[in-house]
């Protein structure tokens, strides 16, 4: 991986576990701060970098101006669909017309030597100048995502409840010893969706270990032979002000569509959300997939904003 300057005072290069505390100031300062709610956001964050699939020195790079870091790029590879996922920041204060290409070079770069196929980078759909970056190294609109907000309402109106079908049930996970259910689960759930890289079970207990994220905050629905034939996998985030509920995952086995399972188990996770005290619930959408953005609606649900992930190939040249 060859990296350069990116300005008359600025260089890009590897990152380096000795750059985590400037990692997270400079994250701060961008607005992305990972973790905030966490009693101790640098060691979860560090967690995180330390996931499975993640080798955080030879796939994050920050942008140094000698005095701290501006800027950072992370290329999360996904080698079972030979894709990486690039996201990035840049400093406020920093010229990202500039460094956001360069950013986006070295990925693609560290992308092709991990002999990806393909690359993709989500961006805000208002966000213009990173689609000019995007567009500097031949980025194309491939997919957007809606953004979806609830703001629960009180337990005894039951708006958000939903009758549970004879013969299922849902349950809260039994801990990690269930990482196995929930991989197997979700990887039927998705098997050949747009962008879905399937899991394995470290990856999953990895993930399961973050703040706000763990066993307690997903929900199985039973059958009457004690199978989960569907989950929903939330996230809550703490606050003095407003407490945020996120519903990250909701998938139904193949052999169990059909039957409005999703809407009742989403509707399980909005509650257990709500009774944590969350003052809002956001999720995020396929904008193609018209059956879950209706049960959405249908939930309470509305559209706040949208992501557009770019793309570009890989090809040898």
């Amino acid at each position: 991986m060859t990296t350069g300057n990116t300005g008359p005072d600025i260089t890009v290069r590897a990152f380096s576990w000795d750059d985590l505390p400037a990692l997270y100031d400079v994250m701060t300062r961008a607005g992305t701060a990972p973790f905030a709610y966490a009693d101790a956001p640098v060691e979860a964050f560090e967690r995180s970098l330390r996931q499975p699939r993640l080798s955080a020195e030879t796939d994050i790079f920050v942008a140094d101006s000698g005095e701290r870091l501006e800027g950072w790029v992370r290329v999360d590879l996904e080698p079972n669909i030979r894709r990486a996922v690039a996201s990035l920041g840049v400093d406020a204060d920093v010229d990202a017309v500039t460094l956001r290409p360069r950013l986006l070079r070295v990925a693609h770069e560290r992308a092709r030597e991990a002999g990806a196929d393909v690359m993709h980078v989500p961006m805000a759909a208002t966000d213009d100048l990173m689609r000019m970056a995007g567009g500097s190294i031949g980025l194309t609109q491939s997919r957007v995502y809606v953004q979806m907000e609830y703001h629960p309402a009180p337990a005894y109106l039951q708006g958000d409840r939903r009758p549970i079908p004879d013969g299922f049930s849902p349950r809260p996970m039994d801990g990690l010893r269930e990482a196995a259910r929930l991989t197997n689960l979700q990887n039927a759930a998705f098997e050949g969706m747009w962008g879905f890289a399937p899991n394995n079970v470290e990856e999953i207990e990895a993930s399961l270990e973050l703040p706000g994220q763990g066993p307690e905050q997903v929900l199985f629905l039973d059958d009457s032979d004690g199978r989960a034939v569907a989950y929903v996998w939330t996230k809550f985030e703490p606050s003095e002000g407003m407490s945020v509920g996120y519903v990250g995952m909701v998938g139904v086995h193949p052999d169990y569509r059909g039957r409005g399972l999703g809407e009742v188990i989403t509707a399980n996770g909005i509650r257990l959300l709500r009774d944590q005290g969350a003052g809002v619930v956001k999720l995020e959408v396929d904008r193609d997939n018209k059956p879950a953005r209706r049960i959405y609606r249908d939930l309470g649900f509305n559209s706040v904003s949208e992501t557009i992930w770019y793309e570009l190939g890989l090809a040898p040249t």
